[in-house]
């Protein structure tokens, strides 16, 4: 009994070490790969050295503004296709726009660019129609005529007084 302890025993320290010794002789860049792997882009981008495969793990982590800070630094089409995406996530639409028109600059056949380059486009437009429908609301709703909205009197107060008394 003792001596099967004893074997399962250096089985495991065997394979524990094993795995301490393989990672002695990695390259921080190759640590962060097996964390992306592993599901742990946080882990990644803090172990990658360079620039792009770092803002990548920030990026997969959801952590868009630090991508964008990473995508920066390199000067690619890809670089500036994947900043306008984090720029997107973050709601910065017209920094998006820039970014996507800047790749393309640089590869005018980047058909992704181009895709999210619409979309953002046909969002921007959505939302400005949207803005201008509130304003012409906000703006009808002040030009009503005094007799209908007296001093000191809301809406609740006007029902009322429009209610047949016992």
């Amino acid at each position: 009994m003792k001596q099967l302890a004893c074997v399962c025993l250096c089985f495991i320290c065997t394979h524990a070490y094993a795995f301490n010794v393989k990672s002695w002789f990695e390259t921080p860049d190759q640590q962060a790969a097996h964390a992306m792997l592993e599901n742990q882009p946080e882990i990644a981008a803090e172990k990658f050295t360079d620039p792009n495969w770092k803002a990548s793990a920030y990026y997969r982590a959801g952590k868009y503004a630090q991508a964008i800070e990473y995508y920066a630094k390199s000067d690619t089409a890809t670089s500036d296709y994947n900043r306008g995406n984090a720029l997107a996530r973050l709601g910065d639409l017209s920094a998006a726009l820039n970014a996507y028109n800047e790749a393309l600059q640089k590869d005018p056949s980047f058909s992704d660019a181009k895709h999210n380059k619409q979309v953002l486009e046909k969002l921007q437009k959505q939302q400005q129609k949207k803005q201008s429908e509130q304003n012409q609301q906000a703006s009808q709703n002040q030009q009503q005529p005094e007799s209908q909205n007296q001093p000191g009197q809301n809406q609740q107060d006007k029902q009322n007084n429009q209610k047949p008394q016992d």
